[in-house]
């Protein structure tokens, strides 16, 4: 004799995935995201102070797969090519702001993960971060390695529990449109 709970699971209908459908209904930027290799720990560094960088790179290489770029135009090249998942940029910078190059950065890559570090407490960046809304961090310079290490896990953290958000709302949107088709 089977149960009422038995009964339920033995009528229920499992459609098939049809991948390409699903596929059809994710936006094109979506997609991107999803379809990008594991992002692993991917840091960029920006910064015009190469010393810096190279102290950056041998403070957190064994931890992060670090990236590096002098200025605001190589950085958005280095997004152009690579899945990076978190951003730290100098604020002042000859070509263009820290604060300028992670909004162009979020274009390419909005799921990015922007940290600023600055040596100068300008308020006017301070307001520019705040109503960007999407500014992760702002870490001083000069900067304790702990907390700069500790602000890079959380935000890897950050950027990895957001795709995974991402990619389980769209495994429900799909399965509902599957048991609402198949139940038509």
């Amino acid at each position: 004799a089977m149960t009422a709970n038995a009964r339920r699971r033995a009528t229920v209908v499992i459609p098939v995935f049809n991948e390409a459908r699903s596929l059809a209904l994710l936006s094109e930027r979506v997609q991107r995201v999803l379809a990008a290799e594991d992002l692993d720990w991917r840091v960029l560094f920006v910064d015009d102070e190469q010393p810096l960088i190279e102290t950056l790179r041998l403070n957190y290489d064994r931890d992060f797969t670090i990236w590096a770029a002098g200025g605001g135009s190589e950085a958005l090249e280095v997004l152009r090519r690579e899945p990076i998942a978190v951003l730290v940029s100098d604020q002042r910078m000859p070509e263009m702001s820290g604060l300028e190059a992670i909004q162009r950065a979020l274009e390419i890559r909005p799921d990015l993960i922007p940290i600023i570090l600055t040596g100068y407490t300008d308020i006017e960046t301070l307001v520019g971060a705040i109503n960007l809304g999407r500014i992760y961090r702002y870490i001083p310079k000069p900067f304790d390695s702990r907390e700069l290490r500790m602000a890079l896990e959380s935000a890897v953290e950050r950027f990895h529990l957001s795709r995974e958000n991402m990619r389980l709302a769209l495994d429900n949107q799909r399965l509902v449109e599957e048991l609402r088709a198949a139940n038509e």
